[in-house]
């Protein structure tokens, strides 16, 4: 798998781009505020981007979907519960972020258990809500993509307008903590990869929620 992360912004968000190494296809996951050097990875690789997935709504990592959809005519797929963010500047937070921003509208919206495939490439969908209700994390072999979901030591916020801790909580007990240590997160912002096995270590709530399961 051809694999590239890119950190910019004060926030320091994170876009990825994934590719096949046969056909030179390629996924965008979460375009926020990069741009050329995406561009120059791209010509660089010889990739065809195909796909521009959002793993949410929010505007520092959709920030960037209408450039690259319009130069690459990539198609953008996002959760089915944070469609509607794309195109609401008060929904994906820009206006509270001192902007407005409009995306273009979903070409697709992924739901449980559907595939984005390019080439040999093929990301597993999953429902993870709790940052936000149409949250998804994406799932290449060993490696997840989880957005805002889980970060080094801590998780995504869920006092935004949709979060739910319960819910974030939740699906972390049910869909990542079963997954296997070795298993590597890719989160949506800083520049840190860690584990499954690293965050049962560090992390306090995947503490918490493992003493919950020996109760």
């Amino acid at each position: 798998m051809i694999y590239k992360r890119f950190t910019s912004g004060d926030i320091s968000s994170c876009t990825y781009i994934l590719g096949c190494p046969e056909t030179k296809q390629a996924v965008m996951i979460d375009p926020g505020y990069t741009k050329e050097e995406a561009d120059v990875f791209l010509e660089e690789e010889n990739l065809t981007l195909l796909y521009i997935v959002n793993t949410h709504g929010h505007a520092d990592h959709i920030h960037n979907n209408r450039y690259f959809k319009e130069r690459y005519q990539a198609q953008i797929l996002v959760g089915t519960a944070d469609a509607p963010c794309l195109t609401d500047p008060v929904r994906n937070l820009s206006r509270y972020l001192g902007y407005e921003l409009e995306s273009p509208p979903a070409d697709r919206m992924l739901r449980e258990g559907e595939t984005v495939s390019a080439g040999t490439l093929t990301l597993q969908v999953m429902e993870t809500p709790g940052h936000t209700p149409g949250s998804i994390t994406l799932k290449a072999g060993d490696s997840v993509f989880v957005g805002d979901l889980v970060f080094n030591g801590s998780v995504g916020r869920t006092d935004l307008p949709g979060g739910d801790t319960e819910q974030l909580l939740d699906t972390l007990r049910r869909r990542i903590l079963p997954l296997p240590d070795g298993t590597r997160i890719y989160s949506g912002h800083g520049f840190y990869t860690t584990t499954i096995g690293e965050q049962k270590k560090v992390n306090p709530y995947f503490r918490e929620l493992m003493e919950e399961n020996h109760e």
